[in-house]
């Protein structure tokens, strides 16, 4: 958590000061048609004055002079924000200019970015970032800043790797979390953004702070995406989009503690928030599936888990799906499924690394949940319906739950659990691979 919490401050610092160098003129104070626009939202007679002196001649009129001066002093704690949002709005253009080259085959892919590029350049425009308070605004444009650099560097490995050109229906799938960060960016400047919102109050610091915690975890993301090793080797799959809700149930957990938090402290924003603990569980989840990879790579010419199409996906997934109702818990083990079950050759590239059968029984209670879940046990026969019964009731019982999951908590629970297990699986297989190497 200490590295987590020392690598975003030591990345935002970094953003800080190249925020200091976007547009930082007194374009804004002369470019009055934005300025009456801008203050249009922080003093209406204020904008008045402006627009009346614009119709003026510009030699000799003091009422310019003047107007000048009411811009200067209504925008003193917005023109630096609005002039990064201005420098930030051509970014995102760039984007744009990037989408419309990408060819009609990889037409899945160009509608998923040009979608997100849209909004931000929404984000970035006047009318949203000139009704944002100096605070306010800097969050917003940090998330955008974030995305920016983001989808760069993934899109940047997915071509270098050939993803995007051989297998464009998985690379867009890969660009999903960018989605769902974009769609929560957009909703969070709506919520600060409207008329009458407390810019100082505990909500709007829960606001601000959920917006840092997913700009952290989204960069994070980014870098795991960008060290993608090889081209996934099997067919093509196009499984369903899963709801990635990590960043809206985090948000909503930090609402209940405003007031308790500090906005700008990552490790205390992720220590208020169930769901930011268990993105943290599985981020180091998948950073230990790696490990296992490399470890028994070193030396012998093999993997453990392999690269395919459903792995990569569920990898990514793992870490922004917090399920709470059955439909998302049984998604949830879809990819849980995907990476302990199918990824291992059904346990077999597994069983030479570990102590004995009982020691993957967390990846059997994941065959089990998706054999309940994705299995109609109203069509098969009966002996084989209560054998189904009984295993998931033996599931339940060992992850600590008696009974089947029915309230949102249940599968708060079960999912927390199973991360908690598969995490000291994997742990102790590292340990036992990097043993038997010495």
């Amino acid at each position: 958590m200490d590295t987590f919490n020392r690598e975003w401050f030591e990345w935002h610092e970094r953003l800080q000061r190249s925020m200091q160098g976007i547009f930082r003129t007194e374009q804004l104070y002369t470019n009055l048609s934005l300025s009456v626009d801008s203050l249009a939202c922080i003093n209406k007679d204020t904008a008045n004055a402006v627009a009346q002196a614009m119709r003026l001649p510009w030699a000799g009129t003091d009422l310019i002079g003047a107007a000048l001066s009411e811009v200067k002093q209504g925008l003193a704690a917005h023109v630096d924000a609005m002039a990064i949002s201005a420098g930030l709005y051509e970014t995102v253009l760039s984007h744009q200019g990037f989408v419309r080259e990408i060819t009609d085959s990889l037409e899945p892919l160009r509608n998923l970015y040009s979608t997100q590029a849209n909004t931000w350049a929404e984000l970035m425009g006047p009318s949203v970032s000139a009704c944002l308070s100096g605070v306010s605004a800097s969050v917003i444009q940090e998330s955008c800043l974030a995305w920016d650099y983001g989808i760069r560097q993934t899109v940047k490995q997915l071509s270098d790797i050939g993803l995007i050109s051989q297998k464009p229906l998985l690379a867009a799938r890969v660009l999903e979390p960018f989605q769902a960060y974009t769609d929560f960016a957009k909703q969070t400047a709506a919520k600060l953004s409207q008329e009458g919102f407390e810019q100082e109050g505990p909500e709007a610091e829960a606001l601000r702070g959920s917006s840092r915690l997913a700009e952290a975890q989204v960069l994070r993301t980014a870098d795991e995406l960008s060290n993608i090793p090889v081209l996934p080797s099997d067919t093509e799959t196009t499984p369903e989009p899963a709801t990635l809700n990590l960043y809206k149930i985090q948000q909503e957990e930090l609402l209940q503690a405003s007031g308790q938090i500090d906005e700008t402290d990552v490790e205390s924003l992720v220590i208020n928030s169930q769901a930011a603990c268990a993105a943290e569980t599985a981020y180091h989840v998948g950073q230990s599936v790696v490990a296992c990879n490399k470890s028994v790579g070193f030396h012998e010419d093999k993997v453990i888990f392999n690269w395919t199409d459903d792995v990569v996906l569920a990898l990514i997934h793992v870490q922004h799906l917090i399920p709470a109702n059955e439909d998302e818990f049984a998604r949830f083990i879809d990819s849980f499924y995907f990476i302990f079950y199918e990824g291992t050759g059904k346990k077999d590239r597994i069983r030479a690394y570990v102590a004995g059968e009982q020691s993957l029984f967390v990846i059997e209670c994941v065959k089990r949940f998706r054999n309940w879940f994705r299995h109609d046990t109203g069509q098969k026969k009966p002996s084989t319906a209560r054998r189904y019964k009984k295993e998931i009731a033996e599931a339940l019982e060992w992850l600590g739950l008696k009974g089947f999951p029915t309230r949102p908590e249940d599968f708060r629970y079960l999912h927390r659990r199973l991360l908690e297990e598969a995490l000291q699986f994997l742990d102790e297989l590292v340990n036992r691979l990097t043993s038997s190497g010495n």
